[in-house]
């Protein structure tokens, strides 16, 4: 319908998506690299007779590489499969229509190649680099692939990474849905609960308005209704240049318009501040001398005084056309479109109802369905060509941050699965950090430490990067999110507990991760440990 609900999809949309699909990957990449070379101890000889019989450090390296790039192919090819299985739930999520047309398009082929290879090169890299720089004595031998400082250093690193971009993830999905929720719940100035839209663009049936707002007063449930061409939340398409006495058009102010009846303000209880409601006798047959009601960001910027208001004469002087607005009222400010844009100038003048194309009516009702019967009743007695159509104005004003409502969940659900990825790459750093130390383990319990002793053993180096990672995540999380904000005229404050909430999370979630393997190995019979040593 006209003047329908902004989408305030914002441009950089998509790209954030991308962005943030492209942090999930890299932290894929991170665990790779980061148990590849954890375990390089089990390919160490190997890659000993591979280079004592002459292998070039190269063909090392181009092996390792391909091995990447075909467990890289591999794993596109099941993400292909679970893509298109999971596609209705991600289009039911994103609230689009989404379809997977590889063959026909090769863009999109492409694009798969190139993130295949990309993501090979980036995972693969580091271990090739790493096992093909091995000596061959010292691997044949056993030694080679032992932790150096260097590759301790390098995983510490990779682990603080992984999961401070994980923990950014939580703080960034908690941060848009505050947002989310103070856009639905701050006060627009007008009462948006109970309200019931019911468009009408056939202009002949336009003419009926009058006649279905005044069967619909005589319902119960039904306390007032309105007749407005523009209802909140849909795009103000009307706007005047005017100033006040005194100036000329270099000094106008740009206020937005649109018409309404005389029932407009008790509709939607928005308050009279001084002077009078408009009335249908303020109605002109020429358009270029009407009043208005203005709301107090339009006296703010033209610089009137809110009680010497009522009786100025705004002008427009535009071309040869020559308008005039006279303020027979001030209302309270209303956020009549969205909460990105700063609140604009607005005013209201009267029309007829039957000149108008929306009607809001204020309901009360025990009963909707019931209530809903009644009005179709009524709708197909006096509108008996167009078919009923009804909205309610909450719901109406939820689609203006769709964009927003839609985003909050897509990161929420990239944050499990990044959270998930990280603590597959943690799990299987802890099983190989327990089987290094199992030696150390089984003394220490012979020796007579306790379960929960060993545990923290494990836990602590592990919990100290995690910890370094929530560090590094929280100054960056809040400089980017407080860029987001930046986007909407009114917005939420970032709260000091998001950060502690993400944090403590981050740590629960890791500690739980660990945990099991600690447990699991502090419980191995020291006895049998030791004879196999």
């Amino acid at each position: 319908r006209q003047g329908d609900m902004e989408s305030n999809v914002s441009d950089s949309f998509l790209s954030l998506l991308i962005l943030i699909a492209g942090f999930i990957q890299l932290v894929a990449c991170i665990n790779f690299m980061n148990l590849t070379t954890a375990k390089s101890v089990h390919r160490a000889q190997e890659v000993g007779v591979r280079k004592a019989i002459g292998a070039r450090r190269s063909s090392l390296i181009f092996q390792f590489l391909g091995e990447c790039l075909i467990i890289g192919m591999i794993s596109m090819a099941i993400a292909l499969a679970l893509t298109q299985a999971m596609l209705p739930a991600l289009n039911h999520l994103s609230g689009s229509e989404v379809q997977i047309d590889l063959w026909n398009n090769w863009n999109n082929f492409g694009i798969i190649v190139l993130v295949i290879g990309a993501t090979g090169l980036l995972a693969g890299s580091y271990p090739a680099i790493y096992l093909s720089g091995l000596a061959p004595l010292s691997m044949l031998r056993g030694w080679g692939a032992s932790d150096g400082r260097k590759t301790v250093s390098l995983r510490k690193t990779l682990v603080i990474s992984q999961f401070a971009i994980a923990t950014s993830l939580v703080i960034g999905a908690i941060i848009i849905r505050l947002q989310v929720n103070y856009m639905l719940e701050k006060d627009l100035g007008f009462e948006k609960f109970q309200k019931i839209v019911f468009p009408i663009q056939n202009g002949q049936a336009s003419g009926k308005m009058e006649a279905f707002k005044n069967e619909l007063l005589r319902l119960s449930e039904v306390h007032s209704a309105a007749a407005m061409n523009e209802t909140p939340g849909e795009v103000l398409i009307q706007d005047f240049a005017l100033y006040k006495p005194g100036d000329n058009m270099t000094n106008a102010v740009d206020i937005n318009m649109t018409y309404v009846d005389e029932d407009f303000l008790q509709t939607l209880k928005i308050d009279l501040l001084a002077g009078r409601n408009l009335l249908i006798t303020d109605t002109t047959e020429t358009g270029l001398e009407f009043k208005v009601i203005v709301n107090e960001r339009a006296l703010d910027v033209l610089g009137i005084p809110l009680e010497e208001a009522p009786g100025i004469v705004l002008k427009s002087d535009f071309e040869d056309l020559k308008i005039e607005a006279t303020i027979v009222g001030v209302m309270e400010d209303v956020l009549y479109q969205n909460l990105q844009s700063n609140q604009d100038p607005f005013m209201v003048s009267v029309a007829s109802t039957g000149e108008l194309q929306n009607m809001v009516a204020d309901i009360h009702p025990e009963d909707m369905g019931s209530f809903l019967g009644d009005v179709e009743q009524l709708w197909s007695t006096i509108l008996p060509d167009i078919p009923f159509q009804y909205s309610f104005l909450d719901e109406d004003m939820e689609k203006i941050y769709q964009s927003e409502l839609t985003l909050s969940s897509i990161i929420g659900s990239f944050t499990l699965v990044a959270i998930l990825i990280s603590c597959l790459g943690l799990f299987g750093l802890s099983i190989f950090a327990a089987e290094k130390r199992r030696r150390e383990i089984s003394i220490r319990k012979v020796l007579g430490a306790r379960v929960i002793g060993i545990v923290t053993l494990l836990s602590i180096d592990f919990l100290k990067l995690v910890l370094i990672s929530i560090l590094i995540a929280g100054p960056i999380s809040w400089y980017f999110m407080n860029r987001w904000l930046d986007n909407y005229a009114y917005h939420t404050e970032i709260p000091w507990w998001v950060f502690l909430l993400a944090g403590t999370f981050a740590i629960f979630i890791a500690f739980l991760t660990i945990c099991f393997q600690s447990i699991k190995a502090a419980h191995v019979n020291p006895a049998k440990t030791l004879r196999s040593e």
